[in-house]
């Protein structure tokens, strides 16, 4: 895998810019958390990444306890958080003294979310990727393709966006220590719109059913990668 570009290290999360106070107080607050679960060690499957990762926590939260706690899973998600704010994270101490065997990717969306360009989501993701993989180079990652979100169908500017992302992320997988799963299918009906039933009303968060069915995607990509 081609390093990125080393200015992506650099960056410093955006609730230092973009937020008040009270919001970068939280933000650092999970991250401290974080370092801490991370110092106390074992951890055998790591979730990282924005709301979706945390909301196995709320919505997904029974879910999580019965398919993914009994295989040592911990949750390192933060609500906004786009690849720049993961990748600061993964520098400054979350995946220190730990060496999972898996650690599952979702990032990207946020970044869509702000504007950013295909480009620019791919560079942050990949450069997420080849962080995980220098700071943990025994681990698997399995990067998680970006879902369908908002309204309408896949003509829509945001769609196209998120296709043209996971058209090119996919190819980060080596077969080896980077595997890739696009879970976006089972979130759409047929005529390509959202499954409204597995998503809040923002049509990007998912609700209990969504994890329940996001969790059917993943458990065989997790079972093989952990054998």
């Amino acid at each position: 895998m081609t390093a990125p570009s080393p200015s992506f290290a650099q960056s410093a999360p955006h609730v230092l810019h973009d937020s008040d106070q009270a919001d970068a107080e939280r933000w650092f607050a999970w991250h401290r958390s974080y370092v801490d679960r991370a110092n106390a060690g074992d951890v055998r499957v790591l979730f990282l990444g924005d709301s979706l990762t945390y909301g196995w926590l709320v919505d997904g939260l029974a879910t999580w306890k019965s398919v993914f706690v009994p295989l040592g899973a911990e949750d390192f998600g933060i609500g906004g958080d786009r690849t720049d704010d993961v990748l600061w994270r993964i520098h400054h101490g979350e995946l220190d003294r730990i060496a999972p065997r898996l650690v599952v990717l979702s990032i990207g969306t946020n970044d869509l979310g702000i504007g950013r360009s295909v480009d620019e989501t791919v560079a942050g993701i990949a450069a997420c990727v080849h962080a995980i993989r220098a700071k943990l180079p025994k681990t698997s990652t399995l990067v998680i393709g970006i879902f369908p979100r908002g309204t309408g169908g896949p003509s829509t500017p945001m769609r196209r966006s998120v296709i043209g992302v996971n058209a090119r992320v996919a190819k980060l997988d080596d077969g080896r220590r980077v595997r890739y799963v696009d879970s976006g299918v089972v979130f759409l009906a047929p005529d390509g719109s959202l499954k409204a039933a597995l998503f809040r009303p923002d049509r990007r968060h998912l609700s209990s059913a969504g994890y329940r069915a996001w969790s059917e995607t993943l458990r065989p990509k997790i079972a093989v990668l952990l054998r």
